[in-house]
């Protein structure tokens, strides 16, 4: 499940291909699972972006991430490599990869 705040809802959710902008202040937070050898699905980390103001973070086109573990410990992570370099690759999607179509909300 993908969750974004009212800030950034409608980009988020016009699921364009290009042209994007996503406005400063969107919060995006997408949860994880692993599944075990055994079939049993457990929780996994929690993931979230930030956009932030217009410069703040050139590098990584003005986005912050972070990572929480499922018990709740933020998770240190080089953000670069971990995540931003996937990010990238989206960059006329506001840096956004989007769920596949067939499991997309409906407005």
């Amino acid at each position: 499940m993908t969750w974004v705040n009212a800030v950034g809802a409608d980009a988020y959710m016009d699921f364009a291909d290009e042209g994007v902008v996503i406005p400063a202040g969107t919060v995006i937070a997408k949860e994880s699972f692993d599944v075990k050898p055994d079939g049993k699905a457990v929780p996994g980390p929690l993931f979230f972006m930030e956009k932030v103001a217009a410069g703040r973070s050139p590098e990584t086109n003005d986005w912050f991430y972070m990572m929480v573990a499922p018990n709740g410990a933020p998770q240190a992570v080089d953000v670069v490599a971990a995540c931003h370099v996937c990010h990238e690759a989206y960059a006329d999607q506001g840096n956004l990869g989007y769920p596949d179509e067939d499991v997309r909300a409906a407005r």
